[in-house]
């Protein structure tokens, strides 16, 4: 009875031991499967970031239109104001010497989202520089060097400007009689409407050229001969070119 005791209290413990040993290929297959589905998600994953990315690129030129003749200046800053009481010659817009601008953004309005910013400051350390004048006789500068900008059709570009300033050649003054003043930039925007004609493609690569007319784009407030202040307010053409990504 007592060895019989032993072997019937022996049978349930040699079942548990093969009911454990069943188990083990059964978490075998499950820990396979969730191995095969890992495997899944991370290619997934990984074909998700090799599909191209719906964006082009766009690089920003600026330049400036010929100047006119001192005439021709005078005729468009003033209409050719005349006062016989007056003995000084009015103050020609080629007379300024240097006209700086300070950007702290530029950025893209349309394309059927959120504004696009091509540039945006930190702050007042890294702020985008140009001065007018020296894009006179027809110079290019690179403003901007090509930047992703997602696919669609832009209409307007933006400039924030945060601090303008405008210099006059020596033997010049306003009349406070200073050769420097700050200028003024109506709302502080410059704006470039583009119609809609800039298209971004996510092959290409894209060139926008703007042409400052500088003989038009500033306004001096106050008597022709002695301006109390100059008022930036640029006329602006575009042009943009396509071309394939990569060159």
């Amino acid at each position: 009875m007592f060895v019989s005791d032993n072997a019937s209290s022996a049978v349930p413990f040699h079942f548990r031991e093969v009911s454990m040993a069943s188990r083990r290929p059964i978490a075998l297959v499950f820990a396979f499967l969730i191995l095969v589905v890992s495997m899944a998600g991370c290619q997934s994953d990984s074909a998700t970031a090799l599909e191209p990315d719906p964006q082009g690129r766009l690089s920003l030129l600026v330049t400036g239109s010929p100047p006119l003749d001192v005439a021709t200046w005078a005729s468009v800053s003033y209409g050719l104001v005349e006062d016989p009481a007056r003995s000084e010659e009015p103050l020609q817009r080629s007379q300024v010497a240097s006209a700086e601008i300070w950007i702290s953004d530029i950025y893209l309005v349309g394309g059927g989202g959120e504004p696009v910013f091509l540039f945006e400051s930190s702050g007042s350390d890294d702020l985008l520089y140009l001065d007018l004048m020296d894009l006179r006789e027809g110079v290019e500068i690179e403003l901007l060097e090509p930047i992703p900008v997602p696919e669609g059709r832009y209409g307007q570009l933006r400039f924030t400007v945060a601090e303008a300033r405008v210099h006059l050649e020596q033997g010049f003054s306003f009349a406070d009689g200073t050769a420097e003043t700050q200028a003024m930039i109506p709302s502080g925007f410059l704006r470039v409407n583009l119609n809609d004609d800039l298209s971004i493609e996510g092959d290409e690569g894209t060139l926008l050229l703007l042409d400052f007319a500088l003989e038009r784009s500033f306004v001096f407030q106050g008597p022709p001969w002695a301006p109390r202040g100059v008022l930036i307010r640029p006329v602006l053409f575009h042009e943009s070119q396509r071309h394939p990504q990569g060159r």
